[in-house]
């Protein structure tokens, strides 16, 4: 089961779909940056970066392997409001296709966390079972050390 979950990570990292994003008028601003599963020992996505440029969204997933992270590419991660007016972006999907499935993300910020689901579906004949998975995240803030000057 292992080298089967191993493969298929493996094998997400290979293509992912790379069509611009639109965020209409709305900013996702809050939820721009790395984001890390809150399970350490999870077997499915471990680490997603979400990043900005203009009104375009992409988001690139990292999946559990050994003995690094496989990288799953980046993809368009187009971004909604709670409601038509609302202008402040806090959920977002994306897809990627790898050749022998299909994967959708949504991702929903709730505060400092977000919370990820993905639904896959398996189009390769293989008769395997499609699957959904959901995880949290909380954001990895990047620690910055005061530097001592020489002789203090």
């Amino acid at each position: 089961m292992f080298k089967y979950a191993l493969a298929m990570t493996t094998a997400l990292a290979v293509t992912a779909m790379n069509a611009p994003a639109f965020a209409g008028s709305g900013s996702a601003g809050t939820m721009v940056g790395t984001w890390v599963n809150v399970d350490r020992n999870t077997r499915g996505i471990t680490k997603v970066i979400i990043t900005e440029s203009g009104n375009q969204y992409e988001i690139q997933a990292f999946g559990s392997c050994s003995p690094t992270d496989c990288d799953w590419g980046k993809s368009a991660l187009t971004t909604y409001g709670d409601n038509v007016g609302d202008a402040t972006h806090k959920a977002g999907t994306a897809q990627f296709n790898p050749g022998f499935s299909q994967t959708l993300l949504t991702v929903k910020q709730a505060g400092n966390q977000i919370n990820l689901d993905s639904f896959t579906r398996f189009t390769d004949n293989s008769a395997r079972q499609n699957y959904h998975n959901r995880h949290t995240f909380r954001k990895a803030f990047v620690r910055i050390l005061p530097i001592n000057p020489i002789g203090r």
